[in-house]
């Protein structure tokens, strides 16, 4: 927003700029950022502007070079149309290389995708398991979403509460399973009985905090409602590429696993789950890119300014696919491994000292070791803050890179981490969403036929990711909007608090100090 007001000199290095009359020479431009107050004075024949302003560059500095003159100013402000330049572009260009890459697997094995993709008519083959694993995944999770989580709000707090118990149990059971099946891929039942046991640590919280999370669903829903149709349209269409290009990678990983030869095949599987995890979180970044951005814009836009629901998912899909692509697919590689690294810390720190006291040697060792080198772990700690997935809803409203948005928001609000990591929302609900998973991957699997080319329990592992990444992807549409909602109880506390003040306050109370 810029008008012509009265004249403000700034301070430079030229102090002839400060003595010019602003409405002496109609050559010269004079702009006010209303928002954050700021006038310059430009004479068109000594300085040129950046195209910035006029692209909708959401940031500045308003960089104007003449005569060793640079002013700037580097509050943000939402965008109302896409950056004209890349963010992050040189991750954008890695996650498509590593496409080609597995491309050139296929070529290696003179595998035929198309013979693959044949198979899905015959119902015991390794082929069709995967790829109905994967379909019903996506079915299953939008169902789960849109009609129980959503549709059925009283019957809600029990779903997760089921989800929360039976994700365990479900979890300890396939990791026997796949331990008794004493093959090579057998080890990754050991992964499933550990991340069980972690998951026993925020057990009694999570239950504790059951009501709490309901009620930050039915926030998110009764914000989300204002856009209207096409904000589920938006999200199914993101569901639906996700669930295209999961059927694509999992008829080529079967065509890779049928023939790759035993020398080599752990490197072949290494790489297609690396493949997997990125792609998947890539949707997933998507997603909490779009439906972020939208809940926080409803916080953001100005007294009276209308929200325009049409305009703004367009926009933000838009700017997800462009210019924030290089952001998206930074988050997707390394935002999960940042919330890991900031729990464990949260969870290490919130322990009293007796606790420690009384710990296995294991952890007591671990302890030490952690305090001889304080350094690396608060480098970890601060890495971890400027990838957290916090700021995909800044890079959204502002149009900023990733690590920049993270990096001034905590340091304005370093609350707003505390009260994420003592949200259990994003846990409950991927925990039902893993229940799910876990069933589907383990009743279809029973129906591969087994040869001695394949693993079983490498392909039950296989059926839990796609069906989980389906799964998830749905309920991630609340996660994403429960971030954007503690974003913007520190950005806006006065109009979050008029939209719901009893979460506004138990925000409070879960902070260190009130946000302001």
């Amino acid at each position: 927003k810029m008008q012509t007001t009265e004249y403000h000199p700034l301070s430079t290095n030229d102090e002839s700029l400060q003595d010019l009359d602003p409405f002496e020479d109609m050559n010269k431009l004079h702009i006010d950022m209303t928002d954050n107050p700021i006038s310059i004075n430009l004479d068109f024949e000594k300085f040129s502007l950046p195209n910035e302003i006029e692209n909708g560059n959401s940031h500045l500095p308003i960089e104007i070079q003449g005569e060793g003159i640079s002013i700037g100013n580097d509050k943000p402000f939402p965008i109302s149309r896409p950056p004209t330049k890349p963010r992050d572009g040189l991750y954008a260009v890695a996650f498509m290389l590593h496409f080609i890459f597995i491309l050139l697997l296929s070529l290696a094995e003179q595998n035929s995708l198309k013979a693959t993709l044949l198979n899905y008519e015959r119902a015991g083959s390794l082929s069709s398991i995967v790829m109905i694993v994967t379909l019903l995944g996506s079915f299953f999770g939008a169902v789960l979403a849109v009609f129980i989580i959503g549709g059925y709000p009283n019957a809600r707090e029990q779903l997760l509460q089921v989800g929360l118990y039976f994700s365990i149990i479900a979890k300890i059971c396939l990791g026997n399973v796949l331990l008794l099946t004493r093959s090579k891929y057998s080890l990754l039942g050991v992964a499933i009985l550990v991340s069980a046991v972690l998951d026993s640590a925020w057990f009694r919280p999570a239950r504790e905090s059951l009501g709490y999370s309901s009620a930050l669903v039915q926030m998110s829903i009764d914000v989300t409602r204002q856009y209207g149709v096409g904000f589920f349209f938006a999200c199914a269409a993101i569901i639906s590429c996700q669930t295209c290009v999961l059927l694509w990678w999992g008829a080529f990983f079967i065509g890779l696993l049928t023939s790759a030869s035993p020398g080599y095949a752990d490197l072949v599987v290494l790489a297609m789950v690396v493949s997997l995890y990125w792609i998947s979180q890539f949707f997933h970044m998507f997603l909490s890119f779009v439906v972020g951005g939208c809940v926080l814009w409803v916080f953001l836009r100005a007294e009276g300014e209308q929200l325009d629901p049409t305009a703004r998912i367009l926009l933000y899909m838009q700017c997800a696919l462009s210019t924030s692509l290089g952001s998206l697919c930074k988050a997707a590689l390394l935002a999960p491994v940042a919330h890991a690294v900031l729990a464990m810390g949260y969870w290490a720190d919130s322990r009293p000292a007796s606790w420690w006291r009384c710990c296995p040697c294991s952890c007591n060792s671990l302890a030490a070791l952690l305090s001889c080198c304080p350094a690396a772990g608060l480098s970890l700690a601060a890495q971890a803050q400027r990838h957290h997935r916090l700021s995909l809803c800044l890079c959204a409203a502002y149009g900023r890179t990733l690590c920049r948005a993270a990096e001034d928001h905590v340091a304005e609000f370093p609350e707003t981490l505390t009260v994420s990591m003592q949200d259990y929302t994003d846990r409950l609900l991927k925990s039902t969403a893993l229940e799910a998973a876990l069933l589907l991957a383990v009743l279809l699997a029973l129906c591969v036929e087994r040869s001695k080319d394949t693993s079983w329990a490498l392909v039950a592992f296989v059926c839990f990711c796609l069906s989980y990444s389906g799964l998830s992807l749905c309920v991630h549409v609340y996660c994403s909007a429960v971030d954007s909602l503690i974003v913007a109880a520190a950005l806006c506390p006065e109009r979050f608090a008029k939209q719901n003040q009893i979460v506004f306050l138990r925000f409070l109370r879960n902070s260190e100090s009130a946000l302001r």
